[in-house]
């Protein structure tokens, strides 16, 4: 019914946990530089994620510092970064379908992150890095804007479910 529909609109305008998970995740993504700005977040104290297509031939930096790239696949757009960052490593967990999320990320390199909110759509496809299997994609109801690639998708404990993918 529309009156549902608005008190849903109205629950998820108000609700706080965009804004405690924001608060939580937006200290931990960090800034890459390499073909363009892009995010990236850490896994641990020294290894960071980012998307393939953010990082190249020329050097790369998070947050201001060189960084050596220890993969770059093409094939999953997956980078692994090594670089030494004081930021706290983001915890992974497994999406479920509708499941609130939000994306963090460095839009239009924007000197801080944006925070943008949305719902799990779908989940599909396995992907492959070498011989591990890792699962696949994740569809989501948020537009996202060009510089988030790289950027964690966070459920609302603050973990990560997924990292944005987003290329012209």
């Amino acid at each position: 019914s529309a009156s549902l529909a608005s008190a849903e609109w109205q629950a998820t305008r108000d609700d706080t946990w965009t804004t405690k998970v924001a608060r939580q995740v937006i200290n931990s993504v960090v800034r890459i530089e390499g073909r363009g700005t892009c995010t990236g977040f850490p896994i641990d104290t020294e290894i960071v994620l980012t998307a393939a297509h953010c990082v190249g031939p020329q050097p790369v930096f998070v947050d201001g510092e060189e960084a050596e790239v220890l993969l770059d696949d093409a094939a999953t757009d997956l980078a692994v970064l090594r670089a030494f960052t004081h930021k706290s490593p983001l915890l992974p967990a497994y999406a479920s379908k509708g499941e609130l999320v939000v994306v963090v990320g460095y839009g239009h390199a924007f000197p801080i992150p944006h925070v943008l909110r949305g719902h799990v759509l779908d989940l599909f496809e396995v992907v492959y890095v070498g011989d591990v299997r890792g699962d696949g994609y994740l569809i989501l109801d948020t537009a996202v804007i060009r510089g988030m690639s790289g950027g964690p998708v966070v459920n609302q404990e603050g973990k990560v479910v997924g990292m944005c993918q987003a290329t012209d």
